[in-house]
């Protein structure tokens, strides 16, 4: 079978969820003597496809300048039209991410993935050029990979799509403990709960800060690390101060190795969002035995299993009394933390590519999946 991933991801992020994904399932389906896997991106400023040596790459790494993605962009749908013309080996061509012009060779199946629906169910306005793009990606695929069964069934009522026309393929996991970390060091000397990535929105960092100010015993015992996201803005400043969180609430970033030692020293992940495609910080947090508490909405109850305490992401008050039961029980968090090393076996890079490459297979062969 001859695979290619086409420049979309890797031309657009330097780092990311997506952009891994797509570098995890190229490089376990290189290692299939029988498959000829390749990224076909003339121009990439992604730093995952930089350190593969494992992956064929039909292109060069090339220094993200500001203001300068769309011009690569250009290029590379330039370049790779033209690529479709003359191409006629591609079995697979793997969509890395929404474009509205058809770079698919004439005789590949066009596979697209969809990560989740949160665009359409969040942002506001009738008209989003990206919205409009991943609309028409998805008219043009002929199959399309969900990465839960949640994004499924959005993307079935919100775009129409059959049933049929969808498989769901979860991500995979590769956060390990003895990878990461040669001497683990306590980073941080106080009991804290742990929040990773990005707080605008519908990820509802602004409920989980009132819910917590609410309790006195969460205030009294414990700070807040927020990792990642970038800088707190103005805004959060002021909701921060107006709940007296000014002494609770840290900022911290920094590179996996960090991640992973806030991982093993918090007393517990906290995921208020209302709404994730899948939710990998879950997964991340169990690898290192942390326990996880998260909103009971869109895909985390599928990702997480039983391996979590649950709350309304809606109710702070709810949230503030899950907080505290998981908190105050060492005997609640030694239990998430057992059931989180069984949860995660259920996922692995090995096992999104085996499953993915069936349905590759499942498409070639015309086979209703």
């Amino acid at each position: 079978m001859n695979i290619v991933y086409d420049y979309n991801i890797f031309c657009l992020h330097e780092y990311g969820g997506i952009s891994r994904y797509f570098n995890e399932l190229a490089t376990c389906l290189a290692n299939n003597k029988k498959d000829k896997v390749k990224v076909l991106s003339p121009l990439y400023i992604n730093s995952y496809l930089k350190k593969n040596h494992n992956i064929t790459i039909y292109g060069m790494n090339i220094y993200n300048f500001p203001y300068t993605r769309r011009l690569y962009c250009g290029i590379n749908n330039m370049i790779s039209y033209f690529y479709s013309k003359i191409d006629s080996k591609t079995d697979i061509f793997h969509e890395t991410y929404y474009n509205s012009i058809n770079t698919c060779p004439m005789n590949a199946k066009h596979i697209l993935t969809i990560h989740d629906m949160i665009p359409e169910l969040f942002s506001a306005g009738n008209f989003d050029i990206k919205k409009s793009n991943k609309y028409h990606a998805v008219q043009k695929a002929d199959h399309i990979i969900c990465v839960s069964e949640n994004t499924k069934k959005d993307l079935v009522k919100l775009f129409c799509v059959p049933a049929t026309k969808i498989s769901v393929v979860h991500h995979g996991n590769d956060f390990n403990f003895n990878a990461l970390l040669d001497s683990p060091v306590r980073i941080f000397d106080e009991p804290f709960i742990l929040y990773v990535g990005k707080r605008d929105g519908y990820k509802n960092f602004k409920n989980f800060a009132y819910s917590f100010s609410l309790s006195s015993f969460l205030k009294n015992n414990f700070k807040i690390i927020c990792f990642g996201g970038g800088d707190f803005t103005p805004e959060e400043i002021s909701f921060i101060n107006m709940y007296d969180l000014t002494d609770n609430v840290k900022y911290m970033s920094g590179a996996d190795k960090l991640l992973a030692q806030l991982y093993i020293d918090a007393s517990a992940l906290i995921y208020p969002s209302k709404y994730e495609g899948f939710g990998m910080p879950i997964l991340e947090a169990m690898s290192y035995g942390c326990p996880v508490i998260c909103s009971n909405t869109g895909s985390l109850p599928e990702v997480a299993g039983d391996a979590a305490e649950f709350f309304n992401p809606m109710d702070t008050l709810e949230m503030k009394g899950v907080i505290e039961n998981v908190l105050m029980s060492e005997n609640k968090r030694e239990e998430l933390t057992l059931l989180g090393k069984v949860n995660i076996l259920r996922f692995s890079w090995e096992k999104c590519a085996r499953e993915t490459r069936a349905v590759y297979s499942s498409v070639l062969n015309q086979v209703n999946i």
